[in-house]
């Protein structure tokens, strides 16, 4: 249809004329094509810059992860050292406390059994204080029970810290992939899709809405480039019965590819004209 129109245009005016305008116009291709070149390239670009950065946080996340397991591990384990201690040390106690009131109750039956009897007794308590004192002093066994928890303190407030900064790495990585999948986005958006060829017949989708003025359009919509082999094509659109309204081009499509531009179109328009990225990538193959 553009040709036509640029043929008979051209017809129109003098052959200096012509040849001039036909030159701005294709400098004004040239330069519009140079512009998505670079569009392209500084996305891809971008693109490879965020992959990278992803990648990176992954690895330090799980780093992170593998250190709070660590910590996880040795405060776990202080924790079965200091309820193993308590246990012994309570156990210490009650056992010092009943053999000191053995020992007060063999001191007041001195006067009342023989000295040979009070005398063993004494010895037998004071073997078993003895024994006790090995575990250490009262003021040692505080600061061991302190120490143990001081230690479970600092693992606990490291393992707070730590989930932080993996909660932290998981934001991050989340906002990288949404930017990945912007990126991917931009980049088949600005390529243009083949959605079909079968039997010598090929749609080529836009995935951005426009407005066709010749055809009366008050709406903008997305629309498919049919060509055929020998070059020749038209646009396909849908009229207000979802059904395919074809350019002003003399050209037949096959039933087979209508049939197919409308299934698509029909599911653009039922999304509020709007192309996903997986629907580009499923359609881009």
């Amino acid at each position: 249809m553009q040709t036509q129109q640029i043929a008979q245009a051209v017809q129109a005016l003098p052959l200096a004329d012509a040849i001039n305008q036909l030159i701005a116009s294709y400098e004004a291709d040239a330069q519009e094509s140079n512009k998505l070149v670079d569009e392209i390239e500084n996305s891809e670009q971008e693109n490879t810059f965020l992959k990278l950065q992803l990648s990176n946080m992954s690895k330090r996340l799980n780093e992170v992860i593998g250190e709070n397991d660590q910590l996880v591990a040795a405060r776990k384990r202080d924790e079965a050292k200091e309820k193993d201690f308590n246990k012994k040390a309570q156990m210490v106690s009650d056992n010092a406390k009943q053999h000191m009131q053995m020992l007060e109750q063999a001191q007041r039956e001195k006067a009342q059994r023989e000295k040979a009897q009070i005398e063993v007794r004494l010895d037998d308590a004071m073997l078993t204080i003895a024994s006790y004192k090995e575990m250490g002093s009262p003021k040692k066994i505080r600061e061991q029970r302190k120490d143990y928890q001081d230690r479970i303190a600092k693992h606990l407030a490291a393992e707070i810290q730590h989930k932080i900064e993996i909660k932290n790495y998981r934001h991050s990585i989340a906002k990288a992939e949404d930017a990945v999948k912007e990126i991917t986005y931009r980049l088949r958006e600005i390529d243009m899709t083949e959605a079909y060829n079968q039997n010598g017949e090929h749609l080529w989708l836009f995935p951005k809405v426009m407005q066709i003025t010749n055809r009366g359009m008050n709406d903008k919509e997305i629309c498919f480039l049919y060509l055929n082999d020998d070059g020749r094509g038209c646009l396909m659109t849908l009229d207000e019965d979802g059904e395919i309204v074809l350019g002003k081009a003399p050209i037949r499509p096959k039933a087979e590819t209508k049939a197919h531009a409308g299934m698509l179109l029909r599911k653009f328009k039922k999304n509020g004209w709007t192309v996903q990225v997986d629907d580009l990538q499923v359609i881009g193959g």
